[in-house]
């Protein structure tokens, strides 16, 4: 076969591939972008349509920036709009297979072909019929000789792709001339006719077939350098079964990183392309590029790309990317994007996980429900977040934690200490902080038992907490306690406060000597208090208040830490067992800061 056809035989090549079938997927997509990389529309449509784009990143240009503004069309017309006539498109099953598109390119003109004797195809001046100019100075040596391997159909297909993307590849000489030859042709000759074409045709599969077995592991490697492009395969490339004793040592054949599965067996470590439904080893498995069955291990599993199914590990999970359904391990899981994290000790997603339970921590940007021994942790959105010590969010719709609770805005907190910059519902604790809207008053007054009063007010107006202690000077008793409360606010100032409360009354030498005396916890010196208040706020610092209150005081009367509360008068009073009980409306006022 003479060298000087082989450019020729390319065009006829690419002219092949423009034979090849587009489908078209009937399902509606939309897109609004403007000067954005052809990327992102991709990624977009993956996520509308759960459909996965296959290409190479050597022919598709997926930084070039496009404009589309389509709604609710079909996924074919979107794709027309994104690709133009630059790329074509082939649908198979749940992928998207992207390539240049060929189907305007039409017979070539060869000017000069020079084949120098060094092994060396050197080509100038190739011209396309359209005006377009192509010009190549590819040096390609040869050290590869003739072989008469079979190739099937789908190996001639993959040969033509290889040479497409490397650029002339495919002008390799099988045998180098011994000496330099130089033919020139005239433009009226080199047009090709139609029986050309035809004779051309012919030859074309025994050039494939020369140069199969050279190319074949060149298109291994052209692969594994794209892998981080490309997505899972189809499903007709994916073997039955592979058993590994430990990587490399697997049957029924080895490279099992180059290979994805439906199944695979792992007596100690096993390492493969992908799964696509079950995979069990005693200590390990990893996946490189995707993972969408289920993986159950001794000691771990990873999963280098994309997981979309379930991991189970006595002590860790790993997923770099992709949206799984659950891990369960003994210790940690890491992972993209999970619905269900359930682990020991630590649960991280880097992106999303809608239920995370964990014996000490989690973590996540965004999160459904979280429950941890100790502590949570959301950078995004939580609707929920249970913990033992404390919970910390951007934004969360409710926080329980038996110590601390902290977001910058957040519906519902429960706990001991309540802080946030915004709060929509309402916060119950021993402290509550809210930056903006809330309330923090400190409040001094007297009641007509002759206390002096000190009570500090935390929360938000709706609903709030407070403490309170208040001292007798006559008899030497205070009163410890804290009540729960709301506000109303009128117009010029005015306003009311409804709340309820209760206190502790003692001697305060009591208090200091007798806190481990079980006397004096079972004495019952028991006050509770329900009081509105009226008040006239002046400045924003500052503001008045009096108002009725309704009390009623108990205690255990044969204690010897029974205290006769100093009531200014008895409403009423009864006496049942060693308990008396008595009541009275008081009137109580002061100012508030």
């Amino acid at each position: 076969m003479k060298p000087f056809l082989y450019p020729t035989y390319l065009i006829i090549i690419v002219a092949l591939f423009c034979t090849f079938p587009i489908n078209v997927f009937a399902d509606n997509v939309s897109l609004r972008l403007k000067s954005r990389p052809i990327g992102e529309a991709l990624h977009e449509i993956s996520r509308q349509t759960g459909l996965t784009f296959s290409y190479s990143s050597q022919l598709v240009d997926v930084q070039r920036l496009i404009s589309v503004d389509v709604q609710d069309v079909l996924l074919n017309v979107a794709l027309e709009k994104i690709l133009a006539t630059e790329y074509e498109y082939k649908i198979s099953g749940k992928y998207i297979v992207l390539k240049k598109n060929t189907q305007q390119a039409p017979p070539c003109k060869v000017d000069r072909v020079v084949v120098e004797p060094v092994n060396r195809v050197q080509t100038k001046n190739v011209s396309l019929s359209s005006g377009g100019v192509f010009e190549s100075d590819c040096h390609i040596d040869s050290n590869n000789h003739k072989t008469n391997t079979p190739m099937n159909k789908t190996g001639i297909k993959s040969m033509m792709l290889l040479a497409l993307s490397t650029g002339f590849a495919a002008f390799n000489s099988s045998e180098a001339q011994s000496q330099r030859v130089t033919e020139n042709v005239s433009n009226e000759t080199t047009n090709l006719t139609a029986n050309a074409v035809e004779d051309v045709g012919e030859s074309i599969a025994e050039t494939a077939k020369s140069i199969a077995t050279n190319v074949s592991d060149a298109m291994s490697d052209a692969v594994s350098n794209n892998s981080s492009d490309q997505d899972t395969p189809p499903s007709d490339s994916v073997r039955p079964f592979v058993a590994t004793i430990v990587y490399p040592f697997s049957f029924p054949e080895l490279n099992t990183e180059k290979h994805a599965y439906r199944a695979s067996f792992n007596v100690f470590f096993g390492l493969n392309n992908g799964i696509e439904q079950f995979e069990v080893g005693g200590w390990a498995n990893v996946n490189l590029r995707y993972m969408k069955g289920m993986q159950i291990a001794g000691i771990g599993n990873a999963c280098l790309g994309e997981m979309s199914g379930v991991q189970v590990a006595s002590i860790s999970n790993f997923a770099a990317k992709g949206k799984g359904l659950a891990q369960i391990s003994g210790i940690v899981n890491f992972g993209q994007s999970v619905d269900c994290q359930i682990s020991g000790t630590t649960n991280m997603a880097y992106k999303s996980a809608r239920t995370q339970v964990a014996g000490i921590v989690n973590v996540t940007n965004t999160a459904d429900v979280q429950v941890a021994g100790l502590v949570n942790a959301v950078f995004n959105t939580s609707r929920v977040q249970i913990a033992g010590i404390g919970n910390t969010a951007d934004t969360a719709d409710l926080q329980i934690a038996s110590i601390i609770n902290a977001s910058r805005k957040v519906g519902t907190q429960i706990g001991l200490v309540n802080v946030c910059d915004t709060a929509t519902g309402v916060m119950i604790g021993l402290v509550n902080v809210a930056r903006k809207g809330g309330l923090r008053e400190v409040q001094l007054g007297t009641d007509m038992s002759g206390n002096a009063i000190f009570s500090l007010r935390l929360g938000l107006p709706k609903f709030y907490t407070f403490a309170e202690i208040a001292y007798n000077f006559d008899k030497s008793l205070t009163m410890c306690g804290g009540g729960l409360g709301t506000q109303l606010s009128f117009s010029k100032g005015w306003g009311m406060n409804i709340e309820g409360l209760s206190q502790r009354v003692s001697n305060i030498l009591d208090d200091l000597d007798n806190l481990s005396n079980d006397d004096w916890w079972e004495s019952r010196n028991q006050l509770w208090q329900f009081r509105i208040v009226a008040y006239k706020r002046f400045t924003k610092h500052f503001a008045i208040y009096a108002g009725p209150s309704f009390n009623i005081y108990t205690t255990k009367t044969t204690n010897a830490f029974s205290v006769d509360y100093p009531a200014p008068y008895t409403l009423f009073s009864s006496q049942h067992k060693d308990y008396t009980t008595k009541s009275w409306v008081g009137v109580s006022a002061g100012i508030r800061f």
